[in-house]
């Protein structure tokens, strides 16, 4: 394959393959990540648009690139982006956790602010001594 976006797939002898024409890929040869889990094959294709980063993390990344035993492809619109999404933690919250865990960011922040407000005049009044 030379090359994938979102209108073509173009491969290594120029054929081209459009989205919209009666394009059939049969099971085994596309599959989900979640779907390749405990499946090894010889060549991993995957590709990773940047409006599907927000279903990207490093648990899928990993699913998806360690099924292969000789070869991994991956194609993507943006390498840094993509670089920036598999690293995102894979641990799954409930709508509780998120909650908390905003209210607990929002703590975390409000107490820094005081700390640093304080510290400015501390500042101040060090000045002022001298």
């Amino acid at each position: 394959m030379a090359g994938i976006d979102e209108r073509k797939i173009v491969f290594d002898k120029g054929d081209i393959v459009r989205n919209g024409a009666a394009l059939h890929i049969d099971q085994g040869i596309a599959v989900t990540s979640h779907a390749s889990q405990a499946k090894t094959i010889d060549q991993v294709i995957v590709s990773v648009p940047v409006r599907a980063f927000s279903q990207v993390n490093e648990a899928q990344f990993y699913v998806s690139m360690s099924r292969a035993r000789s070869a991994m492809h991956v194609f993507t619109d943006s390498k840094m982006a993509l670089r920036d999404a598999v690293i995102r933690p894979s641990k799954r919250l409930s709508s509780w956790e998120v909650a908390n865990g905003a209210e607990v960011e929002r703590a975390f922040k409000l107490k820094l602010d005081r700390q640093r407000a304080k510290a400015q005049e501390e500042q101040r009044e060090r000045t002022y001594e001298r």
